[in-house]
């Protein structure tokens, strides 16, 4: 039996692998490159042109806590410049280890003033000091992120990935969302509670890809197993016998009484587990009417 059944659990734990690892390959080719910004806001690519990065005034990307490669910060940077060119809006980030004294809220929304930016944008601060954020709105930016819905929605999409320590993934999935916002609020209708994004299976960006793929695979084994032990049973024709009288060959003897004695008990007591709070990476400070600010 056991030569039948491992040749059939090696079939059916590749078939689900293979399956598992084409699902994988297809996340990544639908992920979004460094050449558009997120497909699922508009019908024409978002088109990043870097060869003029070098010469433009404004730098939208600063990494003074040198979180991110040089090649990080070009690619981030292009994309802000494509929603500066496509909305007139200026997306900026902004990375330090001294706030100066300043709480998150005063240090970004100095930063954002000093260097001119437009009256209308978003800066996202992450501060590495004390593993502070802050994302503020300015002007147009309170129509596009709105405090009902918006910045809500991006912290709950973003921040994960910092408490990770994947800064790239997760401004580069900052700067994503708000291409998807702007485009939406070009629109006339602005995202907000009444008006919430429709969830695809790109959602689970939040989700390592290595977390899912380990899941697959560990669901692929316990599915083998319970198929193994299903066919199995079914090859046992052999069952055991519960009563004496079982194995009692009825024309050999004649029995002329029967009963039950109960010999004894065994009880086994166990203290009932007390519960425990579960934390998560991210928190979030009280709202204002123009950004989010909290821990990561």
């Amino acid at each position: 039996m056991k030569k039948i059944l491992l040749p059939m659990f090696m079939i059916i734990l590749s078939s689900i692998i293979t399956v598992a690892f084409a699902n994988t390959t297809s996340i990544d080719n639908t992920s979004i490159d460094n050449t558009s910004i997120d497909n699922r806001t508009g019908n024409s690519n978002l088109v990043v042109d870097q060869k003029d990065i070098s010469t433009q005034s404004t730098r939208y990307v600063t990494d003074n806590a040198s979180l991110l490669t040089a090649e990080e910060v070009l690619k981030l940077e292009a994309k802000s410049v494509a929603i500066k060119e496509r909305y007139n809006f200026d997306v900026v980030i902004v990375t330090t280890s001294d706030t100066l004294d300043k709480s998150p809220m005063d240090y970004s929304n100095d930063f954002y003033r000093s260097n001119n930016y437009h009256k209308d944008g978003i800066i996202f601060l992450i501060s590495m000091a004390d593993r502070d954020f802050d994302i503020s709105t300015f002007n147009y930016g309170e129509e596009v992120f709105t405090d009902d819905y918006g910045l809500d929605y991006l912290f709950e999409k973003i921040i994960p990935y910092f408490s990770r320590g994947e800064y790239n993934e997760g401004f580069s999935t900052f700067l994503n969302h708000a291409d998807t916002f702007l485009l939406q609020a070009k629109s006339g209708t602005p995202y907000n509670i009444n008006n919430k994004i429709v969830s695809t299976d790109s959602e689970s960006e939040g989700i390592p890809k290595h977390i899912i793929m380990i899941g697959v695979i560990i669901g692929a084994l316990i599915i083998s197993v319970i198929a193994i032990v299903m066919m199995a049973s079914k090859m046992n024709t052999k069952k055991p016998k519960n009563l004496a009288k079982d194995y009692v060959n009825n024309e050999s003897i004649k029995m002329t009484d029967q009963s039950d004695l109960f010999l004894y008990k065994n009880v086994v007591k166990k203290a009932k587990p007390k519960r425990t709070k579960n934390s998560s990476g991210g928190s979030i400070s009280s709202s204002r009417s123009s950004g989010r600010s909290g821990k990561f």
